[in-house]
């Protein structure tokens, strides 16, 4: 039996390494009609030949950003820059506090999900100033996107960057999202689930890996993600919400899948393999279950053992990932890493207005 590594509080949001979207692509007819939708991540050998032959359009937008200078945030929100000193202090946290630090900025995104720590007036301060830094990290975002638009409409553009801007792109803002319900008028036979799903999925299976590893490391999905950004597996150096979840879901019955772009999910940790970009990042994760399981339309439809995606500004770019353990007194709760917190109220993402994303695991495809 592997031994329990105690360690909290994974501080590092991985900017780049974690991105991916799947996109809308319109193959046009000669008189210029819709004939059908494609997924971009699954069209990747031949995505450069239709866009330069025109015969694929590619929608290329932006995320939001922030006009507010470094400068100026500095003094805008120096409150909140202090409640996080106050908080590396106290957490002993080994830190360059440069707002143009990446690490920096990651750690301050991960309180967004850890606002419980902090006094009423702290948590107001600090949610200002992670929604700011949310936008002013995708300042980086949009050059890459911006230059690799323009190697697109010259038709300069090669395979692998026609990939990465794919990767870079938001989620539509007409993508809909899980609103907030009163569970209190949802009958009780629709909280409490079976054992086991109809495709294999057990949430209790789910929900008991979660509680075991809450708040520690199992090496086997931990090693990989250690060496890669040159740490122990006992520091505090990577993000891994998504990768945590994605372990509770594998626990559960939910089976890897090894296909390409947004039809993989699956851990490799071998000499020349890695696991899937969606097995550990909040982005990738988002488009592999959009394509996989049903969206919960509002909190009344959704049940213990589903996994849920965040974005804090509603900018289009996810940011972390949680599952659902807990349905007590009207309220659902949650478990998670980055920050790790076992049972933590799932009403206080809709309290700061983060954008919400359930997916229903007895609906998820299991093949």
């Amino acid at each position: 039996m592997l031994k329990k590594i105690k360690k909290v509080k994974c501080i590092f949001f991985v900017a780049t390494f974690f991105i991916a979207i799947s996109l809308s692509l319109q193959t046009v007819s000669a008189a210029g009609t819709t004939e059908n939708t494609l997924s971009a991540d699954n069209q990747t050998t031949s995505l450069v030949k239709n866009v330069t032959d025109g015969n694929t359009k590619l929608n290329v937008t932006t995320l939001k950003e922030t006009d507010i200078t470094k400068k100026e945030a500095l003094n805008k929100y120096k409150k909140g820059f202090d409640i996080v000193k106050k908080y590396i202090i106290e957490n002993n946290i080994m830190i360059n506090e440069d707002l143009d630090n990446i690490k920096y900025q990651s750690l301050i995104l991960s309180l967004g999900t850890s606002l419980d720590y902090f006094s009423e007036s702290d948590r107001d301060e600090i949610v200002k100033l992670v929604k700011f830094i949310d936008l002013y990290e995708n300042s980086e975002k949009n050059k890459k996107i911006k230059e690799y638009k323009s190697k697109l409409d010259t038709k300069t553009i090669n395979q692998k960057e026609l990939s990465e801007l794919v990767n870079l792109l938001p989620v539509s803002p007409s993508d809909p999202t899980t609103v907030l319900s009163s569970v209190y008028e949802t009958p009780r036979a629709l909280i409490i689930q079976p054992l086991a799903y109809s495709n294999g999925y057990s949430s209790i299976n789910a929900r008991d890996y979660a509680y075991q590893w809450w708040d520690g490391r199992n090496p086997t999905y931990s090693n990989y993600y250690a060496n890669y950004f040159g740490c122990s597996i006992y520091d505090e150096c990577w993000n891994d919400c998504t990768n945590f979840v994605s372990q509770a879901l594998y626990a559960g019955g939910m089976k890897q899948w090894r296909g390409q772009g947004v039809d993989s999910w699956y851990f490799d940790d071998g000499w020349l393999s890695s696991p899937s970009h969606s097995w550990g990042g909040a982005h990738n994760f988002y488009e592999h279950w959009k394509n996989r399981a049903t969206l919960a339309s509002d909190t009344s439809s959704i049940s213990m053992g589903d996994p849920v995606n965040a974005d804090f500004e509603r900018d289009g770019d996810i940011n972390h990932t949680a599952i659902i353990t807990l349905f007590s007194n009207g309220h659902f709760y949650l478990t998670q890493h980055t920050t790790d917190k076992k049972d933590n109220a799932l009403s206080t993402w809709y309290y700061e207005n983060y954008n919400v994303y359930v997916w229903r695991m007895s609906t998820a495809l299991n093949y």
